[in-house]
């Protein structure tokens, strides 16, 4: 099992504010295309909202960020490669998608520059963004967003086309920000089929979440929040974090803490390690919680595996902790 993280290394070029004075750094040439306008804050999502395709099925939604990237989950790139589960490295292959709300059917391609499947994220660079589409602001800063409304767009099963979901966020949880959708108003909660678009704040104006799973016939679902997605993809404030590698390029991160307590390569990979289980963990109990749904004649067959597979990596990094 390869146990390695991978951030995305951009070299010295220039910085896109992606909310808040955060910044996106990109090296080279920008992606070409639209992408460049960002939403107001106060304003509308509907511009930022990509729909992730396999073949001729959506898959999930992606949220278009400035720059011309788009931040999704790394389990719709999956899907969108044809994959039942997470691969520990990213394909090379493109990711098909369009812009539902903004240019439907206008067909481009991302490809991964970021990949983190312990934390289910991935970040796609696109080429080609169309004109309409509209760069949604990220919230950079945790704060308290209880009771906040939301909105909130997919394509769950039955409902290529997509359809919106709307109500209050809860607050965090161990899982994440946990929102709650008011069924009665459109009939659909978050859930499948909503998996790495945003959730929009209207009473903010700007994106505080990325929803990473939600259960059928549910009203409540989670999404990574907004500040943690630009921690993981090596944003510090408005700092960007430079290195001097071509675009593009992913390696391995290090464990800052043990490189600046002087640890050695041992405790260092220990303490990967020791992160990645408690990832691990979390993330089975989140399949466990969605499984708790389903009876074992009913639960889905990718669930399942999912299911299997979080379980054997927990007890294989469990073996590797002894």
């Amino acid at each position: 099992m390869d146990k390695s993280k991978y951030e995305i290394h951009i070299g010295e070029a220039h910085g896109v504010v992606i909310g808040d004075g955060a910044t996106v750094i990109n090296n080279g040439s920008p992606p070409t295309g639209g992408g460049d306008r960002a939403a107001a804050d106060g304003g509308s999502p509907e511009g930022g909202i990509a729909r992730l395709w396999a073949a001729d099925t959506p898959v999930g939604m992606g949220t278009l960020v400035a720059g011309g990237y788009v931040v999704t989950v790394a389990h719709v790139v999956a899907k969108a490669w044809g994959l039942e589960k997470l691969p520990a490295e990213p394909r090379q292959a493109p990711v098909r998608m369009d812009f539902p709300l903004a240019a439907p059917e206008r067909w481009v391609e991302g490809h991964v520059v970021g990949w983190r499947p312990d934390d289910d994220l991935a970040l796609l660079r696109v080429e080609g963004v169309p004109p309409e589409a509209t760069p949604l602001p990220l919230l950079a800063r945790r704060e308290p967003l209880d009771g906040h409304p939301f909105r909130a767009y997919g394509c769950p099963r039955g409902r290529p086309g997509g359809i919106w979901s709307d109500g209050k966020v809860m607050g965090l949880t161990a899982e994440g920000l946990q929102v709650d959708g008011l069924r009665e108003r459109t009939g659909y909660g978050v859930q499948g089929g909503f998996s790495g678009g945003p959730i929009w704040d209207t009473a903010l104006g700007r994106c505080v979440g990325i929803v990473c799973w939600g259960m059928e016939g549910r009203r409540v679902a989670f999404a990574i929040p907004a500040w943690v997605v630009i921690e993981r993809f090596g944003l510090r404030g408005a700092s960007p974090v430079l290195a001097p590698n071509p675009f593009g390029e992913i390696r391995p991160i290090r464990d800052e803490a043990a490189v600046i307590n002087g640890a050695s390569p041992a405790e260092s990979e220990r303490a990967h390690l020791t992160r990645a289980l408690e990832n691990a963990r979390r993330v089975l109990a989140i399949l466990e919680a969605q499984a708790a749904g389903y009876t074992s004649l009913t639960i889905p067959a990718h669930l399942k595996i999912e299911l299997e597979d979080k379980r054997r990596e927990v007890e294989e990094l469990e073996q590797h902790l002894k």
